[in-house]
């Protein structure tokens, strides 16, 4: 058989020009890639994923060491998501709160079950996010939400009374002066 090297370099060097894309993409829009090994309970992050989750790169991840992150009120749903997520190509998806620099940051996880070649659950594969709107899952979401706009408009009122009344203050003293 003669295999042209010329084609499998320059399908080589286009695969690593596709794989530096991927991977800056999903660093600027922080994004995680994550597996979770159903053996062995193992987690593979890449570099993206462990940022996300204020980690070093080069930190070596497990389910044990991912359950010390999740907030305790989040993890038996957490854990429930990933038991009950078995048949193959079954999406997954949780969100949950992690510490992160002195506080908590809520993260979703998407993925969906790969399986291996005898039909068995080898592994969740997936991608991780930020969720920055997490505030409006809590209670009382939209009253917390009315509160907010209440006291921006009060804010903005106060400043427009205090402008007023310095416009009226400078008046009397320019008209003081005549």
């Amino acid at each position: 058989m003669n295999v042209d090297m010329r084609t499998i370099e320059d399908v080589s060097r286009e695969l690593s020009i596709w794989e530096n894309r991927v991977n800056f993409a999903l660093s600027v829009s922080e994004i995680g890639v994550w597996e979770w090994k159903a053996a062995t309970g193992d987690l593979i992050w890449n570099s993206s994923m462990l940022k996300l989750f204020g980690l070093d790169s080069q930190t070596y991840m497990t389910s044990d060491h991912l359950d010390l992150l999740v907030h305790p009120a989040d993890l038996p749903a957490v854990k429930a998501a990933f038991k009950n997520t078995v048949e193959c190509d079954a999406k997954f998806e949780v969100a949950f709160r992690i510490k992160y620099q002195g506080g908590w940051r809520r993260i979703v996880k998407r993925g969906a079950v790969h399986c291996d070649a005898a039909g068995k659950n080898a592994s969740i594969i997936g991608v991780a996010f930020k969720d920055d709107n997490y505030y409006l899952d809590i209670p009382n979401a939209a009253a917390l939400l009315a509160a907010k706009e209440l006291i921006a408009s009060a804010a903005l009122k106060a400043t427009e009374l205090v402008a007023s009344a310095a416009l009226k203050a400078t008046e009397l003293v320019a008209s003081s002066h005549i």
